[in-house]
């Protein structure tokens, strides 16, 4: 769904909701990224990786806040909530699929 193609309340939801799943998609490989460091190590990737994190739980947040708002249900329980690893992103690139590993070059790649 395109946004300039937003027209009713229902479609509002809904892009909110795909908000959330791409928002929601982004924590695990960060986080997973993040706790493969080992501590001590590479402190400054582990401080960027650490306010990623932190800003994609509140951009979660925010569209959940926003989609209980206008009335919607913000259910991280639905069936197609979460992705399958490795995965393109919902956000409708498939330019690249993201996965699951530990911090490395290969991952930044």
């Amino acid at each position: 769904m395109d946004s300039s193609s937003i027209k009713t309340l229902d479609e509002l939801k809904e892009f909110l909701y795909r908000a959330m799943q791409l928002e929601h998609a982004t924590i695990p490989p960060y986080l997973t990224a993040l706790y493969s460091i080992k501590p001590g190590v590479n402190q400054d990737a582990t401080q960027v990786l650490r306010v990623i994190v932190v800003e994609e739980m509140l951009h979660l947040t925010i569209a959940a806040n926003i989609l209980n708002a206008i009335g919607g249900t913000p259910d991280l329980t639905r069936p197609d909530f979460a992705v399958n690893y490795p995965a393109s992103l919902p956000d409708g690139e498939t330019d690249f699929k993201v996965s699951i590993q530990a911090f490395s070059r290969e991952a930044l790649a």
